[in-house]
């Protein structure tokens, strides 16, 4: 048996592995360092009995609801046919025939499931995400209209800079507009925009192209 302090020593280190991280947070995209050393970013070592050492990558509070998007280009180690001296053969590589990266997304500060909710990711192949909602905030639905009859009629509902004459699934994504800048102190990119974007609230959300 390998002592544990010994074990880690056996992995690839930080530096080698994330060759580069880029960052797009706000409307803004920042291009991190060589093994992702930057302020915004946690990068923690843990050890996994099934893979080994592994590393789990999680954003500080203060930059978490920021961040759109993290891409990483990752360093997956020497040519199998390298050297037979550098050869890396492990267990699941026997099995599972793998190469590549085994994924887990996991809530903040959590231990990652990497055996039971991993993902395999290989290079030149489409990867599936599977994710679960954690957490669900039910509202009461609004009854048709979702105005008072007697508002129907002179009630302006408003995109922008622009008022638009009642319309039921205009007047619900409004409603839900609403709920959203209260909550998040933003507005939704594909909701109407029942106030003027600025610093106090801006857009938030992704365009979803379809």
């Amino acid at each position: 048996n390998t002592a544990a302090n010994d074990s880690i020593l056996l992995g690839h280190e930080r530096n080698e592995s994330l060759v580069e991280c880029v960052i797009k947070y706000s409307s803004r995209q920042a291009l991190g360092t060589k093994g992702c050393h930057d302020p915004m970013l946690n990068v923690t070592l843990f050890s996994d009995p099934n893979f080994f050492n592994c590393m789990t990558i999680e954003f500080n509070e203060d930059s978490w609801s920021e961040v759109l998007s993290l891409t990483l280009i990752v360093w997956l180690g020497p040519d199998e046919n390298y050297d037979m001296r550098h050869r890396q053969g492990f267990l699941y590589d026997v099995f599972e025939q793998a190469y590549g990266l085994r994924v887990a997304i996991h809530e903040p500060r959590t231990q990652p499931k990497i055996l039971e909710r991993g993902i395999q990711t290989e290079p030149g192949k489409m990867n599936e995400i599977k994710y679960q909602p954690v957490r669900f905030v039910r509202e009461n639905t609004p009854k048709k209209p979702c105005i008072s009859p007697e508002e129907t009629s002179h009630v302006k509902l408003r995109d922008l800079y622009n008022e638009y004459n009642y319309d039921q699934e205009l007047c619900l994504d409004s409603k839900v507009q609403a709920m959203v800048l209260e909550k998040c102190g933003c507005l939704y990119i594909e909701l109407p925009r029942i106030a003027i974007p600025n610093a106090t609230h801006p857009y938030c959300g992704i365009i979803d192209d379809k």
